[in-house]
């Protein structure tokens, strides 16, 4: 009985481990395999829907953002989502796509133009919903992998730190953006200085995504209560905006920056 019950469990075990390797083995390549099928597929819709969002990009616009512009580019970035890829988003992308379809409603409603014929935006407005635009494009290719992306989280902080310091808005007023030693889960602190530096106030931060340069703190208006803003944070300036489905949104501010980083600290930020 002993002679031959070793060998039969050897055996056996020999065959569950052999089984269980092939079924882990072709279970990753199918994985591989669907996740390389994916992106091929979100690559080539991505392209499209990028070539869509080019009223909002930053440089070289042949002419200021209307509201003409405003309802076609909805109704494009529409006809994309039903039509070509609006299958292929991600959860993150998908917010961000329906974020830039919430500020251009914004628009419709009347929100941040120069006058009653929407033939322009304020600055301040078309910096808020350009912002929204490159977010959106910044999920895309986060999606499809196309931009360096840490490869341990945690390995390389996804805020660019020299965007921390002091920035001005047209009325005198400062807002300070201190950043902890080490971010992790921390929320940074901004405090605001009055104009002519009369008061200097710690405001509160609600919500904090280093991942996106963006944040949203209850900051004082001028002439109204504090409210929650969004605040986008991109280099030389801080976009302040109300945050989406605001009930009462005041008009968009532009904060520039005073302070220039170190040298050592600008060449050696993440690309």
């Amino acid at each position: 009985m002993e002679n031959w019950t070793l060998p039969l469990a050897t055996l056996i075990v020999g065959a569950v481990v052999s089984a269980a390797a092939t079924y882990f083995a072709t279970r990753a390549q199918w994985r591989l395999n669907y996740d390389a099928d994916l992106r091929e597929k979100r690559i080539e819709a991505y392209a499209d829907l990028w070539g869509r969002l080019r009223p909002l990009a930053k440089f070289h616009r042949p002419s200021p953002f209307s509201g003409d512009d405003a309802t076609k580019l909805a109704g494009s970035l529409q006809e994309w989502y039903f039509t070509k890829g609006g299958i292929f988003l991600s959860l993150d992308a998908r917010r961000d796509y329906f974020a830039v379809q919430d500020a251009l409603e914004f628009l419709d409603s009347g929100w941040g133009w120069q006058s009653a014929e929407r033939l322009s935006l304020t600055p301040g407005a078309w910096e808020h919903i350009r912002t929204y635009g490159s977010r959106l494009r910044t999920s895309l290719t986060l999606d499809v992998g196309t931009r360096t992306r840490p490869k341990m989280p945690g390995a390389i902080e996804p805020f660019d730190r020299s965007l921390a310091g002091v920035y001005e808005r047209e009325d005198g007023a400062r807002l300070t953006l201190i950043l902890p030693p080490r971010l992790g889960g921390r929320t940074p602190r901004l405090t605001l200085t009055s104009p002519g530096g009369s008061e200097v106030r710690d405001l509160a931060v609600v919500e904090w995504a280093p991942a996106r340069s963006s944040l949203r703190a209850v900051i004082p208006d001028r002439q109204n209560p504090p409210q929650v803003r969004v605040i986008w944070i991109e280099r030389g300036q801080l976009i302040e905006g109300p945050p989406l489905y605001a009930r009462d949104p005041g008009p968009a501010m532009l904060w520039h920056r005073l302070d220039a980083p170190p040298v050592a600290e600008v060449r050696g930020r993440r690309q």
